[in-house]
């Protein structure tokens, strides 16, 4: 009952550490939804890009068939604004198409509007000389006000991103400084309930550290129009960027798992959001996103071939792959420890089980010899009582008639009368009936004993035992003291030891294997 309780805890102690090993390998730092929405999202990138090239192969074949100048420049410009946040060598090359037919038609809202595309381009791709030089060479003198619009954001977009990829901290006071003066000539001519006007309060109020109004002005943006995808992951980024900066990382978590989720509907590939998601979720301790986002990050990077993306994605790539190979190292490490342990433990389950089933088979064994025991008890004991009382009878009987006899003086009847033959004739009564129970119990003892020696040589039908069967059915009983068989059956010792060679020296098999088949016949229940 013990062995099997401990085989029980074993069993139970390898399942709860094989349990808490499965926990530690694939513990989350947090338990983000939306993350859980972004990891799908992901391995859906591939579908919603081959969407976006689906719309530009439409107006790639609009273009090929069209026939007209107005018309041409607008496929021109749709096709660069496709491409300006997915591939930069070919929202550049549509850009410069767009701004030679816009020289050509000689329409200077269109001339401006693409040598602003041209800007982009060079802004997007993290080439701020060349930006800044391009962008000298705009002329927006009678202009309409939605294209000076479109100047004035550029601009202040330039200013302020080339402030913040600057080491310097005067330049990038100034060039901040210079972005605001855009953003204010930008908001004057829009009005002030219009998606431009908030979007460039909210970088305003970013680039001058009112994180809180910041945010509220973004919200107001989503609640307040009806965006684009690519328009939700801006605003979205940027809201998780101000909860960043106030250390409030699950809320950046949300917003920026958010706008990549946005990035990757809209094929945006010229994005900030994954790899500042990686960043705060490597810090959390989820190394696994963080890996994965951050190479999914610098995948997008090199497909647009944005260099400004790349170089704030290179500084924490190679830590978190370092601890990416850690926690693969580790966990390598506590996997060969838990192999090592369940090993050990089904060693000592298997112990435990062999010692059980040995244990069981001594039970089964001594249960079976009690059992045969108290069967071999229970015949002898109702034997010896009708036996006793015979004898008891008889010397009574014998008691009576020597009374008489003595006082009759009849002394020669009286030695005539019990001669050694009475006495002889009693003790193979005695045999007889000790075969009679000893066959009663061991019902194929006879048939048993007689397969031992060649055939013929014993009568397997016998019903009754001679001398030499005798001595092994009072072993079969477990008497094997030769001086108590020699009593039992009125021999000397020396006659049983001379039975038993005599008999062994007959049987078909050795002398060792003689008596253990002896010893396994089995009784009749």
């Amino acid at each position: 009952m013990s062995r099997s309780l401990l085989l029980h805890k074993v069993t139970i102690i390898a399942l709860i550490l094989t349990l808490a090993f499965s926990n530690f390998i694939y513990a989350d730092s947090r338990n983000f939804p939306v993350l859980e929405k972004l990891d799908r999202y992901i391995i859906r990138s591939d579908e919603f890009r081959e969407r976006k090239e689906a719309r530009i192969s439409l107006l790639m074949r609009e273009l090929d068939v069209c026939d007209d100048q107005s018309k041409e420049y607008d496929l021109l410009y749709c096709l660069f604004d496709e491409y300006k946040s997915f591939k930069y060598d070919s929202a550049y090359c549509y850009a410069n198409k767009a701004y030679s037919l816009a020289v050509d038609s000689g329409q200077n809202d269109n001339i401006v509007r693409a040598h602003c595309a041209l800007v982009f381009c060079y802004l997007s791709s993290g080439l701020f000389l060349e930006a800044f030089d391009e962008i000298k060479k705009v002329d927006i003198s009678g202009v309409t006000a939605p294209v000076k619009a479109e100047y004035y954001q550029l601009c202040n977009r330039l200013c302020y991103d080339a402030s913040d990829f600057n080491e310097t901290e005067n330049w990038s006071r100034e060039y901040s400084r210079i972005g605001t003066l855009y953003a204010d000539s930008l908001m004057a001519v829009v009005p002030e309930d219009s998606y431009e006007y908030l979007l460039t309060l909210a970088q305003k109020q970013i680039k001058n550290s009112y994180h809180k109004e910041c945010i509220d002005t973004y919200k107001k943006i989503l609640r307040s129009f009806a965006l684009s995808d690519h328009d939700k992951a801006v605003i979205n980024s940027s809201i998780g960027g101000a909860y960043r900066i106030m250390h409030q990382n699950d809320s950046a978590v949300v917003y920026l798992a958010k706008a990549a989720v946005n990035d990757i509907v809209s094929a945006t590939t010229e994005t900030t959001a994954l790899y500042r998601l990686a960043e705060i979720l490597y810090e959390m301790g989820d190394n696994e996103r963080a890996y994965t986002y951050i190479h999914k990050a610098l995948e997008d990077a090199d497909f647009y071939n944005a260099r400004h993306r790349k170089l704030s994605i290179n500084p924490i790539l190679p830590i978190i792959e370092q601890t990416k190979v850690n926690a693969v190292m580790k966990q390598r490490n506590m996997m060969l420890y838990m192999v090592c342990l369940c090993f050990v433990l089904l060693v000592v389950i298997v112990v435990a089980g062999v010692i059980v089933i040995r244990q069981n088979r001594k039970l089964k064994r001594r249960s079976s010899q009690l059992a045969e025991a108290n069967k071999i008890k229970d015949e002898y004991i109702g034997n010896s009582f009708y036996i006793n009382s015979e004898y008891i009878a008889d010397t009574e009987e014998m008691y009576k008639t020597i009374q008489q006899m003595i006082a009759a003086r009849q002394y020669d009847e009286l030695r005539r009368e019990y001669k050694m033959s009475k006495i002889a004739r009693k003790r193979e009564s005695m045999y007889e009936s000790f075969d009679k129970c000893f066959l009663n119990i061991f019902p194929t003892f006879v048939s048993e004993y007689a397969s031992l020696f060649p055939e013929g040589m014993i009568d397997a039908n016998a019903t009754s035992l001679s001398s030499e069967m005798r001595i092994f059915a009072l072993i079969r009983l477990g008497i094997t003291d030769s001086e108590r068989i020699a009593k039992f059956l009125n021999y000397s010792v020396h006659t049983i030891y001379t039975y038993k060679t005599r008999v062994k020296n007959k049987s078909i098999v050795s002398n060792d294997e003689f008596e253990l088949r002896i010893k396994a016949v089995e009784m009749h229940f």
